[in-house]
């Protein structure tokens, strides 16, 4: 029976020259793409996916420390708040919601508004919140020297700031 290093070389020989696709077989570098997704999956078995994501999250962990570093800490609060929201079991019901409205049709025409109206008439503290994030976002684009943000930036950076407002306050 051949030696441990030389059975790899002879059989099992890293000369696959494509780039290591995203997954599993970048744990086990020194084996081809299809050998290192078989080995890995043969030794963890069903675990494979979890420790996949793990990976992958613990390797953006790695590439973002420079960024997050250099975020002062309300912005950092900030990102904080944006992670659990995107991992808020919610998130896929926001995602719904989203779509459903941008392609109402006819969602454009003030008629269509008429119950929307109705539902802020009947909550003051959204229809004051909306109001607030309308004219902040006027605000941060009145500021701005070139209009290079598009609507959803302005939105986005407004959001984000009164979550850093609010998580500042507290």
């Amino acid at each position: 029976m051949p030696l441990q290093g030389e059975f790899h070389r002879n059989y099992w020989e890293n000369s696959d020259t494509r780039t290591t696709p995203v997954g599993t077989a970048r744990l086990l570098a020194f084996y081809p793409a299809w050998q290192g997704s078989v080995v890995l999956g043969s030794i963890l078995g069903g675990a494979a996916p979890y420790f996949e994501r793990f990976w992958d999250r613990l390797g953006w962990w790695f590439r973002a420390q420079p960024r997050v570093m250099a975020l002062d800490p309300e912005q950092r609060l900030v990102l904080l708040k944006t992670l659990e929201a995107l991992e808020h079991p919610a998130f896929p019901l926001a995602q719904k919601a989203v779509r459903k409205t941008a392609v109402t049709i006819g969602f454009n025409r003030p008629e269509s508004w008429t119950e929307l109206s109705r539902t802020m008439k009947r909550s003051a503290g959204a229809a004051e919140n909306t109001y607030r994030h309308m004219e902040a976002c006027r605000l941060l684009q009145s500021n701005l020297l070139t209009s290079t943000l598009t609507n959803p930036q302005t939105n986005l950076m407004v959001e984000l700031a009164y979550h850093g407002f609010a998580a500042r306050e507290k």
